[in-house]
């Protein structure tokens, strides 16, 4: 990846038995990045689900390059999964969001007009 490649925004989301909302977060947050920079990624650190969110991320990773999943060996709770995201991102700045949409993707917009 080359300097004018590398992504501009992360958002790290840990998840733990998020499969019912990862679907509608990542389209919402895709529509939200791609409208703010074209270098984005998205970071899902899967917190060793136990429903079919490992699945939903893996399908997700393989259409989307801007995605990128890590699964923790065993769950460690949100805080871990948070760090471990922190950890791996590639942004100039990074967004944390949980995976359950209860805060809007689309405010991240707010946050970056604030920088």
């Amino acid at each position: 990846m080359n300097k004018e490649d590398a992504p501009q925004l992360s958002v790290v989301v840990p998840v733990f038995r998020g499969a019912r909302f990862l679907d509608e977060l990542h389209r919402r947050l895709s529509n939200t990045l791609a409208s703010i920079h074209p270098h984005y990624e998205i970071l899902f650190v899967d917190d060793c689900s136990v429903d079919d969110s490992w699945a939903i991320l893996e399908r997700i990773q393989r259409a989307d390059p801007h995605v990128r999943t890590l699964r923790l060996m065993r769950n460690a709770g949100q805080q871990r999964a948070l760090l471990a995201g922190l950890e791996h991102a590639k942004g100039a700045f990074v967004v944390t969001i949980d995976e359950d949409l209860q805060l809007q993707p689309e405010d991240i917009r707010i946050l970056h007009s604030a920088i």
